[in-house]
């Protein structure tokens, strides 16, 4: 790392990259700086080096906020990118074209005005957060909303997300005429594809994605998250460990509702609210599965997402692998209450003892 006046930086040492990436400081131009009447008392940066960029005759970009004097720049928001719950604008100028997904319509963030006609209706882990200055959500929530897991508030405040950089990375490589390299997901489905209906095992994967790894959570992923009916030993007797199966097409592109991830946070939140324990047949992580093995507990949506469930709190339970693999994308009928009470009344009066202790451990206050 350097850390070095920008401006005295030489033209040699500009010529010693490929690509260059500049957000000059943008208080000056700042809507707090606007209301305020305070913009002067900021270092306004971007002329001096727009002028060094273009003088160094490498492909550039320069981000600032709304209302610096970028020139044609284009604008990306956070409602563009699967994942990211921040509206967020930045511009971005640069010497290469730059093209922007679509803009879709903003959505209400959490607010904890109450003022504000949807207080209390909105979710921090859910919906869309406002980061910025003091903010309306925790830290913990920003990074997620953020997608950065490692930065400070402080930090968070300044930044923009890795999403936003990326697309522009690669904006810069299709002007360059360099294809992209494909993802580690695209060779797999390409793998799965050529083997359909065959079993993958899992030496395989690992040479096919060599040297790089995590190719069994891109697995998960299209299960998941894109709907390919991938196999596992949990779904098919005659599969072993680290053995998988494409058993069918995977979905056309754009029939699979693709909804957000559920994010670590957001899976420690169930599991403790469930009590690290199936909410189907009761095991719980000190326990056995019917193969002798230790239990692994999954979250699973109510309503599943291939029938419209959202990945939100109220849409999420604790299942075991075995009783997930059961129930996989069926949406069982929950009992009604009045079901589940002519029940409760059947049973015997140590039975329901035991009823009311659940239900008093699982609301306690």
């Amino acid at each position: 790392m350097i850390v070095q006046d920008v401006l005295t930086l030489s033209n040699s040492f500009l010529n010693e990259f490929d690509a260059i990436h500049a957000s000059p400081p943008c208080q000056a131009y700042s809507d707090l700086a606007a209301r305020n009447g305070n913009g002067h008392e900021w270092p306004r940066l971007i002329e001096p080096i727009r002028d060094m960029l273009e003088a160094s005759g490498k492909p550039f970009v320069i981000e600032n906020v709304e209302g610096a004097p970028l020139r044609n720049p284009v604008v990306l928001c956070g409602t563009m990118f699967d994942g990211l719950r921040v509206i967020r604008h930045r511009l971005f100028e640069a010497n290469f074209p730059i093209r922007t997904p679509p803009d879709k319509p903003h959505p209400l963030c959490h607010t904890l005005d109450k003022r504000k006609a949807h207080y209390g209706k909105t979710c921090e882990w859910n919906d869309y957060v406002q980061v910025t200055g003091g903010g309306n959500c925790s830290v913990a929530a920003a990074r997620d909303a953020m997608q950065i897991p490692w930065m400070l508030k402080k930090e968070i405040n300044e930044a923009i997300p890795p999403a936003y950089t990326r697309h522009v990375g690669s904006e810069l490589l299709r002007s360059m005429g360099m294809a992209r390299q494909p993802s580690m997901k695209d060779l797999i489905k390409e793998h799965f594809l050529a083997r359909q209906g065959e079993v993958v095992s899992k030496n395989e994967l690992q040479e096919l994605v060599y040297p790089r790894s995590e190719w069994a959570r891109r697995i998960r992923e299209l299960i998941r998250e894109e709907g390919w009916p991938i196999q596992t030993q949990n779904d098919s007797a005659d599969l072993g460990p680290g053995e998988y199966r494409l058993s069918g097409d995977p979905p056309s592109p754009g029939t699979y509702d693709i909804a957000p991830s559920i994010s670590q946070a957001q899976r420690a939140r169930i599991l403790e609210r469930n009590g690290y324990t199936c909410q189907a047949c009761g095991v719980t992580v000190d326990d056995l599965d019917p193969q002798g093995r230790p239990v692994r507990l999954q979250i699973d949506h109510h309503q599943a997402r291939t029938h419209g469930g959202r990945t939100s709190d109220l849409n999420l339970r604790v299942l075991c692998a075995t009783c997930n693999q059961g129930a996989r994308n069926l949406t069982a009928e929950p009992p009604s209450w009045t079901w589940l009470l002519t029940q409760i009344r059947r049973t015997s009066r140590e039975d329901q003892m035991q009823a009311l202790e659940w239900l008093k451990d699982k609301f306690k206050t």
